[in-house]
């Protein structure tokens, strides 16, 4: 099963798909959320051979209900006729990654450079003694600016915190300046 959500939001290379390679062993899980911007029209899909396709169909149709219809009509709109737009804001989300890289260096802040989608993480403080939803809760509490600690995604990531770019310019120009106070009052 291979998650392929970001797979038109990747900057430099070309994302390949293991379905590419193994297609009879391949079940593909994508949707528009992300490379579309359709946040919230909750429009999956799935692919793979047809026989598990036509097994798991049968046991959607029976366990959820469908999806609005105008949803349905945007997605395919987007998947047939959305590739500049995609290309556009795969371009957005770039500029906005190497913005906050670059605030992220300046600040102080070791992180882990993405190649796609619109998320960076981010190593704590080494000085910081909690874990990583202490930082987030301090963050939030101390600068006002909401992050996700690493222990939401796995216990091994109890010192490192994600934040997201996919927000407008002036909300992220402003989010770096209070993470830029906050780490330089730390350091009084």
């Amino acid at each position: 099963m291979s998650d392929e959500i970001y797979s038109e939001l990747v900057y430099k290379k070309k994302h390949v798909s293991i379905a590419s390679y193994l297609p009879e062993k391949t079940l593909l899980v994508n949707g528009v959320s992300k490379s579309y911007a359709m946040t919230g029209w909750r429009v999956g899909y799935l692919c793979g051979p047809r026989e598990i396709i036509t097994n798991l169909a049968k046991l959607h149709q029976a366990n959820i209900a469908t999806i609005g219809t105008i949803n349905m009509i945007a997605a395919a709109e987007g998947l047939v006729n959305g590739d500049d737009d995609i290309k556009v804001m795969r371009a957005e989300y770039e500029k906005k990654r190497d913005f906050v890289c670059k605030w992220l260096k300046k600040i102080g802040y070791s992180f882990i450079p993405t190649d796609g989608a619109f998320y960076i993480y981010i190593r704590l403080p080494l000085d910081f003694q909690g874990s990583s939803i202490d930082y987030a809760r301090t963050l939030a509490q101390r600068a006002h600016v909401a992050v996700i600690p690493g222990a939401a995604f796995a216990t091994q990531d109890q010192k490192y915190f994600r934040i997201s770019y996919a927000v407008s310019d002036d909300k992220l120009t402003e989010a770096m300046k209070r993470l830029e106070r906050f780490v330089k009052g730390r350091q009084k």
